[in-house]
């Protein structure tokens, strides 16, 4: 079924929905049920959202009824002014003015539910999709206002479920329902026929939208399955590439490992974190990737995996290793990031790919990473230079500095871009100092940093790490620090290179052991 076809035959059954009376679904105990105030409302159905994005196999969440039925309900709200109106036009409408007026339903409703305190449960459930709210359906198990649901029987279910939700899934074909709150959830066990993966978010009454730590354990499994969506959504596309199952299997093992070992080291400093949380943002971005930077992202997961694993095997000393996965988990959101910027016209043709790069982007943002990096610059005596030049520290944070706090938007490469190149580059110059062995390796920088790397990495970091390290910092100094592209660019430009540069920077010192540093 295509697009306009789909779109065609919902508008057609929500129109069948709406023209369900009340009386067929309530039937003689509607005289307890009907909302006292607002009648003419309360004899229009509210029979779902369908955003103007959904397909077949997505995502429905499902609430219980419309709220506002209650005795405090005497007026009108503006949301009502704004949303019933249309659900009236649209349950009077003709055939010929079917899709105009269920699409302004759609339009309306979009607006408005983000002004409703359920907007935040289901912004939580957008988010562990890695959806935005037009790709779902939202509909009520029972889509008509009640005064009292404490008065409501298996019977009244049941009429609405044979009458309006089941007929509506066979057109929706959904692949996930999330229920809001358990008494939804009840009802979908109940009756449902189809195969189709149901979770359900606990809710409190009167919960203002607030999450219970039963709904965030639910949110968690939503992800997890949504992860696996994502990357074995289509057979047929992975029977071509296997290396996107291989990748996404080997992050979610090596995340669950993680998870695992924090459980058992609670209250032991470890950055295992970082692992958990790289393995969340990057995940949704493999299905996007070419071979190519499948193979180059797999490598450095395989290496991440093998860290992981020996991370386990050393429990009770993993918390002074775990900062060196960090550091080659920041090396994939490093490439992750060098990858990407180089595909604007992906993300204009692809604009549903936001979702998922958001919470990347989040992730490579985060204020602790720059600390961090200060912490490690003084560790390693970066924070230290000779008279009349700045430290590779002092760099460093002229570079964020100006970034906060910037004099002109227009000379992001000035202020910040290049001292940001050239803390990096002082430190290389400061660290092959103070390698045991004073091997030449000429003025090449990916030279030093094989050089260095190789005499001063931890025992967990592999060659093939180091080699990634310095293929990284060239295409990161060449393609975004250098003093030759003095072209405009946006803020978010700016962070991105920035961000990055930040992420190699932690990555690399991360991997190196301080007392393998040769006595001064």
């Amino acid at each position: 079924m295509d697009e306009l076809s789909f779109r065609i035959q919902i508008a057609q059954r929500m129109h069948d929905n709406s023209n369900i009376l009340r009386g067929e679904i309530f039937g003689t105990k509607d005289c307890k049920l009907h909302p006292l105030y607002n009648k003419e409302d309360a004899n229009t159905m509210f029979a779902g959202y369908v955003g103007k994005k959904y397909n077949p196999g997505g995502t429905v969440i499902l609430g219980f009824n419309p709220s506002g039925g209650g005795e405090k309900y005497k007026k009108r709200t503006n949301a009502d002014d704004n949303l019933y109106p249309l659900l009236y036009d649209f349950k009077h409408s003709k055939d010929e003015d079917l899709e105009v007026t269920f699409e302004a339903i759609n339009e309306a409703f979009g607006s408005i539910v983000k002004e409703w305190d359920i907007w935040k449960l289901i912004k939580n459930i957008l988010d562990a999709t890695f959806q935005e709210f037009s790709q779902i359906t939202f509909m009520n198990v029972l889509p008509y206002r009640t005064r009292n649901n404490d008065d409501l029987r298996i019977q009244e279910l049941s009429n609405s479920w044979e009458k309006i939700i089941q007929p509506t899934l066979e057109i929706l074909r959904p692949t996930l329902m999330v229920c809001l709150g358990l008494n939804t959830g009840k009802v979908v066990n109940r009756f449902l026929t189809q195969d189709i993966k149901v979770f359900s978010l606990k809710r409190r009454r009167n919960d203002k939208g607030e999450l219970t730590e039963e709904a965030k354990e639910s949110l968690s499994k939503i992800r997890l399955h949504s992860e696996k969506s994502v990357c074995y959504q289509n057979q047929a596309v992975h029977k071509n590439h296997p290396s996107k199952v291989k990748l996404c299997s080997t992050i979610m093992k090596t995340r669950e490992q993680a998870e695992n070992d924090q459980a058992i080291l609670s209250g032991i400093k470890t950055n295992l974190q970082d692992t958990i949380d790289g393995a969340n943002a990057i995940l949704p971005l493999i299905a996007t990737l070419d071979n190519g930077d499948i193979e180059q992202v797999g490598i450095i997961w395989d290496e991440i995996s093998r860290q992981t694993n020996e991370n386990h095997s050393l429990l009770q000393t993993a918390y002074s290793s775990t900062d060196s996965t960090s550091g080659t988990v920041s090396l994939t959101s490093t490439a992750l990031s060098g990858i990407f910027s180089q595909k604007t016209d992906f993300f204009s043709k692809n604009p549903d790919i936001n979702n998922a790069w958001e919470p990347f982007t989040g992730y490579t943002k985060r204020p602790a990473l720059k600390s961090k990096v200060i912490i490690l610059l003084q560790m390693f005596h970066l924070d230290k230079s000779p008279t009349g030049k700045k430290s590779s520290l002092e760099l460093f944070q002229i570079a964020h500095q100006a970034y906060e706090a910037p004099i002109s938007n227009n000379i992001p490469v000035i202020t910040s871009l290049v001292p940001m190149r050239e803390a990096v580059e002082s430190a290389l110059d400061a660290l092959l100092k103070l390698r045991p062995i004073q091997e030449p390796t000429g003025s090449s920088h990916s030279r030093k940093i094989e050089s260095i790397g190789a005499q001063l990495k931890k025992d967990n970091i592999s060659d093939r790490i180091i080699q990634e390290w310095a293929n990284q910092w060239h295409d990161i100094s060449d393609r975004d620090l250098s003093a030759s592209k003095r072209y405009q660019m946006t803020r978010d430009e700016w962070g991105r290179k920035l961000n990055r540069a930040t992420e190699f920077f932690y990555s690399f010192l991360t991997g190196l052991d301080s007392s393998k540093l040769a006595k001064r």
